[in-house]
């Protein structure tokens, strides 16, 4: 169990510009954790890798986010799939875009869900929407998702 920092790479022209947390260099985008509850199976490793890395944007709130703030950049709309919302064939490069340009840290804690909410109002990373309403992203973040949600539901 612990708690996953997500940095990116040359995003300046996705994301806002401003001050960011920075781990080794590159801006704190998303912070997330794993479990999200007692007694849950889930641990680092599945969440960073299966939710985030290898499955769809209805697994992952970092996926869905990427996926709309980029969905220009790399061709790439949302659909509804089996009552799921996807990328689909366009997950593939999006996990591509992913791998090109993120850089994941994470530390163990025994309990993360008691300190994420402490941790993203800190840290205020941009692509995190639960417990970030005051950040000036949200709003362009929020509306994005929205969007892409009532055009794949057409």
């Amino acid at each position: 169990p612990g708690v996953y920092f997500w940095c990116f790479q040359n995003v300046t022209e996705f994301f806002p510009t401003g001050s960011y947390i920075t781990i080794k260099g590159f801006p704190l985008l998303y912070i997330g954790i794993a479990p999200s509850r007692p007694f849950s199976k889930s641990n680092l490793k599945t969440r960073i890798i299966k939710s985030h890395l290898q499955r769809d944007a209805s697994r992952s709130t970092l996926r869905l986010s990427l996926g709309c703030l980029l969905s220009e950049a790399l061709n790439i709309n949302l659909k509804i799939i089996n009552g799921r919302y996807t990328f689909g064939n366009g997950e593939k490069v999006l996990s591509e875009w992913i791998k090109k340009s993120a850089y994941v840290f994470w530390v163990e804690h025994p309990e993360p869900w008691q300190i994420e909410e402490e941790l993203i109002h800190y840290s205020k990373p941009p692509l995190n929407l639960e417990h970030n309403q005051d950040h000036p992203f949200y709003l362009t973040l929020s509306f994005a998702r929205d969007r892409a949600r009532k055009s794949a539901g057409q």
